[in-house]
């Protein structure tokens, strides 16, 4: 298993493992008495405000603050950096510590002193001039249920076992991490099999911290159901069916955003893809109105799943994702995240 160049994620890592984000200078400490030796510290960060300020994540509110998606502070602009510090600070948030935003200025953390300390290198890092790019890409695709993996994957290089690499493609499998090189076999192996569609695969440059957002939607007409308009009156009264038109969107939504960790070429990745499908044809509905006259409304049904990808990706790895099965189809997201190099970095 060592050999294998994949390592896997379970779902406690992507949901609760580390980072942070900005702030140079501490302005206030507090020291607290306790066996944790636990620090009040508030970070001046704005200096380390993203380039760029894109659509944010819609967060559902949490109860426990060492969960990263609660949302502790109305101050809009920091909350993508509060949530990037929950999600990668290390070690991670216990019960009682706390990182949030406060007057759209700072940056607040109670925490240990190997917390504070990798805060100062972690906002060190998203305060690098000139900002590097970072090239993300995406591959998102279906794989339908019952496909003979074993076979597709059966020249796999480095003598890695076909039913091994399989059972990464099981409905509910851990998230896991492919060399970039082993990625592209993955994936060109299956799509070189009828059993995969592949969907979309879109490519963002972004800024460290960034929030970024793509989106592949289509817009489609029904008639979801009719006024009546009566003009006249008495026995002369005219009823007109009156339709009521409703644009339905379906498609594609990638929100998130990458930033920069201090290990060595360390990127932390923090995606939501939203995917939702229409179903054609559109189930057909007939209806009577007051005056007996039989009209037809369209019934629409849209399928919908959403995949969270969160990880530490080391520069040259690939985070693979795998929902939940889906219409006898398991939908498949590839993300790879790459520091560009600036001139005169070499590679």
């Amino acid at each position: 298993m060592n050999s294998m160049p994949l390592r896997l994620l379970p779902l406690g890592f992507l949901l609760s493992t580390c980072s942070l984000l900005t702030a140079q200078k501490p302005v206030a400490t507090v020291e607290h008495d306790g066996p944790l030796n636990r620090t009040l510290v508030v970070y001046d960060v704005r200096g380390v405000a993203p380039l760029a300020a894109g659509p944010e994540l819609v967060l559902a509110p949490a109860k426990d603050e060492t969960d990263p998606d609660f949302e502790g502070s109305p101050d809009g602009s920091l909350d993508s950096l509060c949530r990037l510090a929950r999600v990668f600070v290390h070690p991670r948030l216990l019960q009682g510590e706390s990182i949030r935003a406060i007057a759209n200025s700072y940056l607040v953390v109670f925490g240990r002193p190997a917390q504070q300390a990798w805060i100062r290198r972690f906002l060190d890092r998203q305060a690098e001039e000139p900002k590097p790019q970072i090239d993300i890409q995406f591959t998102i695709g279906f794989l339908h249920q019952g496909a003979n993996l074993g076979e597709v994957f059966s020249e796999a290089p480095g003598g890695i076992d076909a039913g091994t690499l399989a059972s990464q493609f099981a409905p509910g499998s851990d998230a896991c991490v492919f060399e970039d090189a082993f990625a592209d076999y993955v994936r060109g192996a299956l799509m070189s099999t009828e059993q995969f569609d592949l969907l979309n695969a879109p490519r963002i440059l972004s800024y460290p911290a960034t929030d970024v957002s793509l989106s592949a939607i289509t817009q489609t007409s029904i008639v979801r159901d009719y006024t009546e308009l009566r003009i006249g009156g008495g026995l002369e009264e005219v009823v007109i069916a009156d339709p009521q038109v409703e644009l339905i969107h379906d498609g594609i939504q990638l929100r998130g955003r990458v930033c920069l960790l201090p290990e060595e070429d360390g990127l932390g990745v923090d995606f939501l893809l939203d995917y939702s499908e229409l179903q054609r044809p559109i189930p057909v509905v007939e209806t009577a109105l007051s005056n007996g006259q039989i009209v037809k409304i369209q019934d629409p049904e849209l399928r919908r799943f959403e995949l969270e990808a969160r990880a530490r990706l080391q520069d040259g790895e690939v985070l693979q994702i795998v929902g939940p099965l889906t219409d006898g189809r398991l939908p498949i997201l590839w993300l790879a995240a790459r520091q560009l190099k600036l001139p005169g970095e070499g590679r």
